[in-house]
């Protein structure tokens, strides 16, 4: 056998490898406020190298959005990419990942009918707004996950983010925000059907709103435990207990203790012999949070209800959620509820359309931001309807990721 050959069988393996996938979805939207009609179209590739202990993959999903078509178009560019790629070995396995976006984005489907304003979370201020604003983002994970025991792993993670508006102008509409953050887990498997984990994650943020050349820093740090049972092959609980630690710049307090847990519940119910199936999920959870466009640490309740039914190729959902701050006072404090109906139809393998109802209503209780909440309260809705086709490589990276984050998260 020639050197020839031995490099040609080499190197066959990895050039059969490479998956090379498309995706187009268009979106049309009927709003309020405004009673206008938007319009989205996302075009791109992915590109995956699959190799017998890495993995990597690189796409580019750009993003075209119309609002108003029919009177007052504003059109805007947002150009987003994604690298990722895996190591394994015997124990231990890396993980690199960057998401980045650049481009332009629009505010003025928020506007009320006074004029074009950007209405942030409640307690940031009321920007007017001439047209687009320029944008950017890079968010860099790297995971490192290592096999401590037939029963055991641990997880370490760090990355770094950078999102924002890129000028002053646009500072003042997406406060620009950069910083670091780390987590490490220990997981356990206590029996076959329950799993103990415990974790310590912590952020500090940068954050500039335009208006002047200070940065306000803010820093948290969570600690949580975690049990997981599986009842049955549908049904999965999962309890968590711990606490936050915050802290801000633009405070004088010091740093603040904040409690945080979760409850959850997921069901699947086989509604039929045709592989029809429904999905319940359930989540109780307090937790705190910064808020990106002012700062300031917020503890939040969040409740939220959603089922799937699907029955190829027909899947229908429906969701309901609320969220509220649990300190009236602060700035930033809301109430908002939220909900969603909809449905999808696999026309055929690479096509599917789906059409679908949003609605979400704001209460800002903050005593001190009069004027946001009059603009930032109200009702809100928007009825869809897409048409997306991809290609197998595309579905078959999405069912990988998932499948990989069942894996990793017992």
């Amino acid at each position: 056998m020639t050197a020839l050959s031995v490099l040609a069988l080499t190197v066959a393996p990895v050039l059969a490898a490479p998956e090379l996938g498309f995706m187009e979805r268009t979106e049309l939207r009927l709003r309020n406020p405004g009673d206008a009609v938007d319009a989205e179209q996302w075009a791109g590739a992915r590109l995956r190298l699959v190799m017998p202990r890495q993995t990597f993959s690189l796409s580019y999903l750009p993003r075209l959005s119309f609002t108003d078509v029919f009177y007052d178009v504003t059109v805007d560019l947002l150009h987003a990419a994604e690298l990722t790629a895996d190591f394994e070995w015997r124990k231990a396995r890396l993980s690199f990942a960057e998401h980045a976006a650049y481009g332009t984005r629009s505010f003025t489907a928020l506007a009320p009918a006074q004029g074009d304003v950007v209405i942030g979370n409640p307690g940031q201020r009321i920007v007017t707004v001439t047209g687009p604003v320029d944008y950017g983002s890079s968010d860099t994970t790297l995971t490192l996950t290592l096999e401590l025991g037939r029963r055991s792993d641990l997880e370490l993670s760090g990355g770094y983010l950078f999102d924002g508006g890129l000028d002053d102008e646009a500072k003042t509409v997406i406060p620009f925000v950069h910083g670091p953050r780390a987590r490490v887990e220990w997981r356990y498997q206590l029996a076959r059907r329950d799993t103990l984990g415990s974790a310590l994650e912590g952020e500090r943020l940068y954050s500039d709103d335009g208006f002047d050349d200070t940065e306000l820093r803010s820093d948290l740090l969570r600690w949580r435990e975690r049990w997981a049972h599986e009842w049955s092959p549908g049904t999965t609980t999962e309890l968590s207990a711990g606490a936050a630690l915050a802290r801000t710049t633009a405070l004088d307090e010091g740093a603040e203790w904040f409690a945080i847990g979760s409850g959850s519940l997921s069901k699947t119910i086989r509604t039929g012999p045709n592989a029809e199936f429904l999905n319940l999920e359930t989540l109780v959870q307090v937790d705190v949070t910064i808020d990106r466009l002012v700062g300031l640490p917020d503890q939040r309740l969040d409740v939220a209800l959603r089922g799937t039914w699907t029955r190829d190729p027909y899947t229908l959902f429906a969701g309901l959620g609320h969220t509220q701050s649990l300190r009236w006072d602060e700035p930033n404090s809301l109430v908002l509820y939220s909900g969603d109906v909809g449905a999808r139809y696999q026309w055929t393998r690479a096509l599917m359309w789906e059409g679908g109802f949003r609605a979400a209503y704001q209460t800002v209780r903050a005593p001190t931001t009069t004027a946001t909440a009059s603009a930032a309260e109200g009702f809100n809705w928007v009825v869809l309807v897409a048409l997306q086709a991809q290609t197998d490589s595309f579905e078959r990276r999405r069912v990988s990721a998932a499948d990989e984050k069942e894996s990793e998260d017992p």
